[in-house]
């Protein structure tokens, strides 16, 4: 069975797929507006991220799932507007898909690893905002994300 994928949308990399940043912070697009967006993809399972928060979305027919992250639980990002993504978990998640006839059942999962590695290996990098990410599954809130 194919599964469309997308990192982060059937349009481009840099845009999110479920949710609306326009805030500076994640809002779940509406139904309308995904109905339309994934109009013309026919898989009852599409998969995307970018975000890296993971999401189970039901629409008329399909399922959207964002496995969330494995890595970096949370980041402040400029691009397109000013916004902050966070899981306030530093676990790592991903999601199991299985088939059985025609159900579908689909779980999210949290894992430990050694966040506490990954944070020094930020810190080595020169990224303290990233430490505070891998250690927290938070955003280091060092700007007003509403100022253009």
């Amino acid at each position: 069975m194919f599964i469309p994928t997308f990192h982060g949308s059937l349009e481009s990399n840099q845009e999110y797929l479920l949710e609306d940043i326009t805030s500076g912070y994640p809002i779940i697009k509406n139904e309308s507006e995904l109905d339309h967006k994934l109009s013309h993809v026919d898989q009852k399972i599409i998969l995307c991220g970018h975000s890296h928060l993971p999401q189970l979305k039901y629409l008329n027919h399909k399922v959207v799932v964002n496995p969330g992250s494995v890595g970096l639980q949370a980041y402040y990002d400029d691009f397109p507007v000013k916004h902050i993504m966070e899981t306030s978990d530093p676990r790592a998640s991903y999601a199991i898909i299985e088939f059985d006839g025609d159900s579908i059942n689909i779980d999210h999962r949290k894992v430990e690893y050694d966040y506490q590695k990954a944070s020094k290996m930020a810190e080595q990098n020169g990224r303290p905002d990233w430490v505070y990410s891998l250690l927290t599954g938070k955003a280091i809130k060092n700007s007003n994300i509403t100022d253009s």
